[in-house]
């Protein structure tokens, strides 16, 4: 299950009581251009940054 619109910690923590571990929106992270969104996957795939709500 992928939930869309996330917004607030809030429905972050409801959507993991639920066993949805993808989501999108502006929680976490504004609409950007596709250029970096590539660097930021990039960095991802390195190991730069993690995708993970703490």
């Amino acid at each position: 299950m992928i939930a869309e619109g996330v917004e607030a910690a809030g429905q972050v923590a409801f959507l993991q009581s639920l066993d949805c571990g993808f989501g999108q929106g502006y929680f976490f992270s504004r609409p950007i251009p596709a250029d970096e969104a590539t660097r930021l996957l990039d960095g991802v795939a390195a190991g730069a940054r993690s995708l993970a709500v703490a």
